[in-house]
C-alpha cells in the first residue's frame, strides 16, 4: 500500500481531495462486498415476518400520538428560529 502524506489540519476538502484522492473502485468494491454480507446476513436471519409502522412503534415501547406531538414541537421551534 502506498502512503500518501497526511493533510494538515485545518485544509480545506479541495486541498485534502488533491492530497489523497477518492479510489473510487476501492469504493465501489467495498461497497459491494458490504452488501453481499447484509444480504447474507439477512438471508440467514430473516424470519420473513414483516410488521407495520404502528406495531413496530409500539413494539419499541412508545405511541405514535407521543411521538408525533414530539415531532410537531420540535419543527414548531424549528420554524421559530428561522
Amino acid at each position: 500500500m502506498v502512503k500518501t502524506p497526511e493533510p494538515k489540519r485545518g485544509c480545506s476538502l479541495s486541498e485534502l481531495l488533491a492530497r489523497r484522492p477518492v479510489n473510487r473502485e476501492a469504493v465501489e468494491a467495498h461497497k459491494a462486498r458490504m452488501l453481499a454480507k447484509l444480504l447474507a446476513h439477512r438471508e440467514r436471519h430473516d424470519s420473513g415476518k414483516r410488521i407495520d409502522l404502528d406495531e413496530a412503534i409500539t413494539a419499541f415501547g412508545f405511541d405514535r400520538a407521543e411521538l408525533e406531538a414530539e415531532l410537531d414541537a420540535e419543527l414548531s421551534a424549528e420554524d421559530d428560529r428561522a
